[in-house]
């Protein structure tokens, strides 16, 4: 005859690690649905989930700070207790049971955390994760010390950099400059620039950052829209300031890429006898000779807009024209022809937006798609070169424009832009991420 105590035990056993596969918990009935116990469980949550923990040895202890990873044993040793209740109450009464199934308790953990130690998931609250797979999806990590619009966003040595940006369109512009560490998950202070800007250009070449053109309207600050050229040594932490040609043409809302060890400065906003003229003209910046050469033009006016480069060419992309409504279409530079060509248009129209290359592939993230410079957007367009075709991908968690997007080990970073609330601080990656898989008996 089974030990009523016995049988008990393992009732509040398979309650806990109920509790442990749902971190914000389950309701005392659910518990009775699946175990059939009417026992309060308010008492697990507080006091025996963590001296479940204890029990398992120290050396798997110390990887099972990952909520999903503990859910995911958790819901395997309650998921077997429950569909095979009879065997298991057989093999615990029987002499050495309890430490065999013990032993089988811990085997299975040992294969699942392998395979699901860096999921960063929790399951939701009525399912429970069997394991976690890596999926394209969203991911929101640590914002910002400061909101940015139009700021400078680029990876250099596998860090972040974001300089400078507004906090309200046209007037209130930024110089703070901080780091982003991929591997630590933290922002931290860098050294500033010497001005404040937004909308400029910024480059990583040679081991350094460059930034050029861009615009401040700051009291005393005539015209707006600059052509100085500064430069960052992301080693030593020093800006210099000195020994750099100003841009010939002074430009704002320009798009830069960098080709050949080049700068290409394409387009832009000029500003003329105090008005503002878009233009279709391109600057390129010799970084080792300090030199600024003209391009060849695109083929329309085109300011706002980004430009990526795949397969030794260069995709300019969207942005406003040259009566500055927003634009739907692409234009690509052969630099072996020398010439311009139009590529393949997207559905709807975006400017001020972020693009970004990515296991070959060209995403363009957010952006505006009136002429109001608000009511961002969070749709997320991919091109497929080889193709010529356009689809979607997951939309951001925040819709915005004026944001910027960098890449890091197939990761899209991106950051500040203009949300409802002002300039905004998030930071959101899009790429591979532990996505959780639930046991079929457990939907609804």
């Amino acid at each position: 005859m089974e030990n009523p105590s016995a049988k008990k035990a393992s009732r509040l056993n398979d309650i806990e690690l109920l509790l442990l596969a749902h971190p914000e918990g389950l309701l005392p009935a659910e518990i009775a649905r699946r175990l059939g116990t009417n026992r309060s469980t308010r008492e697990f949550r507080h006091n025996h989930l963590s001296s479940r923990v204890k029990m398992l040895p120290k050396v798997i202890r110390r990887g099972i700070s990952d909520k999903l990873t503990l859910g995911t044993f958790s819901i395997i040793k309650g998921g077997f207790s429950i569909l095979m209740e009879d065997h298991v109450n057989k093999i615990r009464n029987k002499p050495g049971g309890h430490a065999f199934l013990r032993v089988v308790w811990i085997i299975t953990f040992l294969v699942v955390f392998v395979s699901s130690s860096t999921a960063s998931s929790q399951p939701s609250s009525n399912r429970a994760a069997l394991l976690a797979v890596d999926v394209d999806r969203w991911q929101t990590l640590e914002s910002m010390t400061r909101g940015r619009g139009d700021p400078g966003f680029v990876e250099a040595n596998g860090k972040l950099h974001a300089i400078g940006g507004f906090r309200i369109p046209g007037q209130y512009f930024e110089f703070k400059h901080e780091v982003y560490d991929p591997l630590t998950g933290h922002w931290t202070a860098a050294t500033n620039p010497p001005e404040t800007r937004s909308d400029f250009v910024i480059a990583y070449v040679a081991n350094k950052i460059y930034i050029t053109g861009g615009w401040n309207n700051s009291p005393g600050v005539d015209p707006p829209v600059t052509a100085s050229t500064f430069r960052y040594d992301p080693g030593s932490g020093v800006w210099n300031t000195t020994d750099f040609l100003p841009m010939p043409t002074p430009v704002s809302g320009a798009a830069g890429v960098v080709l050949n060890d080049q700068i290409y400065v394409l387009g832009g906003i000029e500003w003329i006898n105090g008005a503002l003229a878009s233009t279709n003209a391109v600057q390129i910046y010799n970084v080792g000779a300090d030199t600024w050469s003209p391009g060849v033009s695109m083929l329309r006016d085109r300011n706002e807009f980004q430009a990526v480069v795949w397969g030794g060419r260069i995709y300019a992309i969207g942005g406003q024209d040259g009566t500055l409504y927003p634009d739907d279409d692409v234009e690509i530079f052969d630099p072996v022809a020398n010439e311009w060509s139009l590529g393949p248009s997207f559905n709807g129209v975006r400017y001020s937006m972020g693009v970004a290359v990515r296991q070959g592939l060209i995403y363009v993230i957010g952006g505006f798609a009136n002429r109001l410079y608000n009511a961002g957007l969070d749709t997320v367009l991919v091109l497929d070169p080889l193709a010529g075709t356009w689809t979607t991908a997951a939309p951001m968690p925040t819709a915005r424009g004026a944001n910027r997007a960098a890449v890091f080990n197939d990761i899209i970073y991106v950051i500040g832009g203009i949300g409802e609330t002002g300039a905004g601080v998030a930071l959101e990656a899009y790429g591979l991420f532990p996505s959780p898989i639930n046991l079929p008996f457990n939907r609804k």
